[in-house]
């Protein structure tokens, strides 16, 4: 299975070993290697805990694992709207995660 070298890195150049890292955010390690090596999607939480670990934005660690995970290869431009992340936002939270982006065209009949 492929592993999600971005973050892996991210964790190595700022810490000595994901083992460390995990000890960091007071997980066991087990749970934080499921999600680098790509066996387990992280959720919100430990999307903004592994983003607050790595003095990241919540939105570059998102968009890295949106890049990762993306079935169709779609980068996730559009992905999440500015406004999601404002103190004040007027989009409620779980508007933040819906598709954004249009339907691709179609390609054309295989005729």
């Amino acid at each position: 299975m492929k592993k999600v070298l971005e973050i892996r890195g991210l964790i190595h150049s700022k810490f000595d070993s994901e083992s460390k890292f995990a000890e960091h955010l007071k997980w066991h390690r087990q749970r934080l290697n499921k999600i680098t090596t790509g066996k387990k999607k992280p959720d919100l939480d430990e999307t903004f805990a592994i983003a607050e670990g790595l003095d990241m934005n919540f939105e570059e660690v998102a968009q890295i694992f949106l890049r990762y995970w993306s079935s169709n290869g779609q980068r996730g431009e559009a992905f999440p709207p500015e406004n999601c992340f404002e103190i004040d936002a007027s989009v409620p939270p779980e508007k933040c995660f819906e598709q954004t982006a249009q339907p691709a065209a179609s390609m054309g009949s295989a005729d």
